[in-house]
């Protein structure tokens, strides 16, 4: 499925730029390891606990009220990077295309010890501090691992060559960008984000990081891009806002150029009572408040199939990896831990707004269960008792080839894609059978 090692290897200009909770972790596994061989999950295994909760970054550090900042900096140079790394061309693209509304105004707000943003026009329902860093980081190789590699899509002999351009959209700590630009040596990574959280020193030449707000815009010329990648976005994007996001994708990549989407359907699969009433009914409901729906990553291919805008996706593939929850070795355990600090992590609001009712009875009134830590601690058990999982999507696709001598109504394939079109096909999610057919080595 994957098209790199299926065990996670980490290089020092990676594990130079975790957070310094994950390098601690690491570094003790190491003690018992070969440095460069052992695996991830036995770094997170180290902590039996749920990761302790640490104050925000000092800096930037926002008042209890919310305040707002602006990265200056990055008005000036959009990208982050090694001197000389950089074409001059892309550069200046960058340069113009950044200064039409490409910075976002940073408002934050501190609620029960972690930051949130809240700058209007964003639905950032997650925090922005170690904690997420993090999780984030956990969950980068716990994909890693399922999925066989850090890209599913069929681009690798693509990012081998000469100077490939490679976006990653809400690259986070930009461990996805560190990782591909020490792996594709040949091809430029770029990351972008809303809220700056990047490394900014320590990196390998061809990978780059910048703020921006892809909300409004891509900071790339039409028909520049190789491959976009996008990576748990679906819980901070409203469906018109993936859709404009969408449509600036089509614009940047190149004709036959490719996009990849990976995501979780967060409906949780042979749910408990808590599991099926608090977080698969109620949870949807109130991030529904929020303009958010939370159940739209297995729709994705559905999506680029119905488009209307642009040249249209093509050669849609659609994948499926089910991963279990608390059983299982340790992914499931892994696995646990990063959805238990997911839903402890949301915005006290909303965890609030999230409330199920149990029905009164002879011998007891009716009462209410929110999304309290202790709650989530329940669900968390009822999975590992139910043997419950979380099914994780991948979604990628090509950009339309529009031949020049065409007009815009008439659309032209590649060779290569002349079948897929004709048939009219595109391949359906694998249906799992049973809750065994997991990955190789999911169980012990």
């Amino acid at each position: 499925m994957g098209q790199t090692e299926s065990q996670p290897a980490l290089s020092e200009t990676v594990v130079s730029n975790l957070p310094k909770r994950t390098q601690q972790r690491l570094s003790q596994a190491s003690r018992h390891h070969q440095p460069s061989s052992f695996s991830f999950f036995e770094a997170a295994a180290v902590a039996k606990t749920p990761i302790p909760k640490t104050p925000p970054p000092p800096i930037p550090r926002p008042p209890k009220k919310a305040t707002s900042s602006t990265a200056s900096t990055n008005e000036k140079q959009p990208y982050s990077s090694s001197k000389g790394s950089m074409s001059s061309s892309m550069r200046e693209s960058i340069l113009s295309l950044s200064s039409n509304g490409g910075i976002l105004p940073l408002v934050f707000s501190e609620l029960d010890g972690r930051r949130y943003l809240t700058s209007p026009g964003t639905h950032y329902l997650l925090p922005t501090d170690d904690d997420e860093a993090d999780r984030l980081v956990i969950l980068h190789f716990l994909l890693k691992y399922a999925f066989k590699g850090n890209v599913i899509a069929p681009i690798v002999p693509r990012l081998k060559q000469s100077k490939a351009q490679v976006l990653d959209i809400g690259c986070g700590a930009g461990t996805w960008v560190l990782e591909m630009a020490s792996d594709y040596p040949s091809a430029e990574f770029y990351g972008i984000d809303l809220v700056p959280g990047f490394p900014t020193s320590i990196k390998p030449n061809n990978a780059h990081f910048n703020q921006h707000n892809f909300l409004a815009t891509l900071p790339f010329p039409d028909n520049s891009l190789d491959f976009v990648h996008l990576r748990f976005m679906l819980v901070l994007l409203t469906p018109p806002q993936l859709q404009a996001l969408l449509r600036e994708i089509s614009r940047v990549l190149k004709p036959l150029g490719m996009v990849e989407i990976v995501d979780v359907d967060q409906r949780i699969q042979r749910p408990g009572p808590t599991c099926q009433s608090l977080l698969n009914e109620e949870l949807p409901r109130a991030f529904k408040q929020h303009d958010i729906d939370l159940l739209q990553s297995h729709q994705l291919a559905t999506l680029l199939m119905s488009t209307t805008y642009g040249d249209g996706w093509v050669d849609i593939h659609q994948q499926q990896v089910t991963i279990p929850l608390g059983w299982g070795g340790q992914v499931g355990q892994v696995h646990a831990q990063a959805m238990d600090a997911f839903y402890k992590s949301l915005k006290p609001t909303l965890r609030t707004s999230a409330v199920t009712r149990s029905p009164p009875s002879t011998w007891q009134p009716a009462t209410e269960t929110h999304l309290s830590d202790q709650a989530i601690d329940q669900a968390v058990k009822e999975c590992l008792r139910y043997q419950s999982y979380l099914n994780w999507f991948v979604c990628h696709a090509q950009k339309a080839f529009l031949s020049p001598a065409s007009n815009t109504s008439h659309k032209h394939s590649a060779p290569s894609l002349v079948s897929t079109l004709e048939s009219g096909l595109v391949p359906e999610p694998h249906a799992w059978d049973t809750i065994d057919h997991f990955i190789d080595g999911y169980t012990d």
